[in-house]
């Protein structure tokens, strides 16, 4: 038991956390940053979302985008390494008039 208890408390914080990487490495080049403008050009709201298909289909909550005339999502890469850390791969501009 006390081989069972010492092996647990010794590599159960590294296995977490290379679980931890594995999960952010597999959602690292989804990740985008939304933000919504109303018809006089002001911003109303910045939100994250993530992909949903390689169209280019974008995830968030819909109170992001109530109001919005345009849209720009901003798309990010997130360093597995650091979960803080985050390149800007990119703009698209969003056109909400379809909608």
């Amino acid at each position: 038991m006390l081989i069972l208890y010492s092996f647990f408390t010794n590599y159960a914080p590294l296995i977490a956390k290379e679980n931890l990487n594995k999960k952010i490495k597999n959602i690292a080049k989804s990740v985008v940053i939304l933000y919504a403008y109303d018809d006089k050009g002001r911003q109303i709201a910045e939100e994250s979302g993530f992909f949903i298909s390689k169209d280019g289909d974008v995830i968030t909550n819909r109170e992001v985008l109530i109001g919005a005339i345009d849209a720009y999502k901003q798309v990010l890469r997130i360093n597995p390494k650091d979960a803080e850390a985050c390149n800007f791969l990119g703009i698209s501009y969003l056109n909400l008039s379809r909608y």
